[in-house]
């Protein structure tokens, strides 16, 4: 019990003291003030040589930037809102209404301003175009075909062998090749683009892109063909929202506006 009153009487100590402290520091500022304010009544009958202060709480102190490779390059995010510090300027009047500065001191320092700049170069445009040149030939969801899946996951755009894929917009290549979890797509590639969605390009003759690559909305990935499980020349292309399933492309094209020029 009396150990427990010594740490109370101890915590009450230091409590007082840093309210004291607190008081002070907030006093201070104002004290210089007044005496400054003193100071200036008397400016226009003081004489040449006549030494006065002013107080100024608009020190700022540099903004304190932290890098953030999971946000973008052109975004960022304020962590703390910084404090002006308060400086006393000293000055000698020179007659006629004017003074030069001889001297200052900081009496409270600044606090600073802390953001978090993102260091992530930006991929994507937010915006896609046509994987390819072709036509429309099988849309999403059910069809009935002889070869291939009935419960179709993208559209096919059909059109001759060697015609050029494009990366509907820009991202990093995350799968290039054929790999047995895309079993029937042939020779495919995948890109994840900048707000986490996914472009697929499946049955491709070849692939100009490895994984890891960086690629730009426009930039040539592969070319048409009908690897794996096909029944003709075409590119078969789906949307995956934030790398889920895929949803039906309708939400980014109109099929009609597709042409083999």
């Amino acid at each position: 019990m009396l150990l427990s009153d010594k740490r109370q009487r101890l915590l009450s100590i230091v409590a007082g003291v840093i309210l004291a402290s607190g008081i002070f520091m907030l006093l201070l500022p104002l004290a210089f003030e007044l005496s400054s304010g003193y100071a200036f009544a008397k400016e226009p009958e003081a004489e040449t040589g006549t030494v006065f202060t002013r107080v100024s709480r608009d020190l700022l102190a540099p903004v304190v930037y932290i890098d953030d490779d999971e946000l973008f390059d052109d975004e960022y995010i304020l962590v703390s809102d910084g404090v002006p510090g308060t400086i006393v300027r000293t000055y000698e009047y020179t007659g006629e209404n004017t003074a030069i500065l001889i001297g200052e001191d900081t009496i409270i320092e600044p606090i600073s301003k802390i953001v978090c700049a993102g260091t992530r170069r930006r991929l994507s445009t937010g915006t896609y175009v046509h994987p390819a040149k072709g036509i429309v030939t099988s849309k999403f969801g059910y069809r009935g075909v002889a070869v291939g899946s009935s419960n179709h996951k993208g559209w096919d755009i059909s059109n001759v062998k060697g015609t050029p894929v494009v990366a509907s917009d820009g991202g990093i290549v995350i799968i290039s090749g054929a790999y047995e979890d895309y079993s029937g797509y042939g020779k495919v590639v995948v890109i994840e683009h900048d707000n986490g969605d996914w472009t697929l390009y499946a049955h491709n003759s070849e692939l100009l892109v490895e994984e890891g690559a960086v690629v730009a909305q426009g930039d040539e990935i592969a070319k048409m063909g009908s690897s794996g499980t096909a029944s003709g020349v075409h590119v078969h292309f789906e949307y995956r929202p934030a790398g889920g399933g895929a949803v039906n492309p309708d939400i980014l094209f109109n099929a009609e506006d597709f042409t083999k020029e």
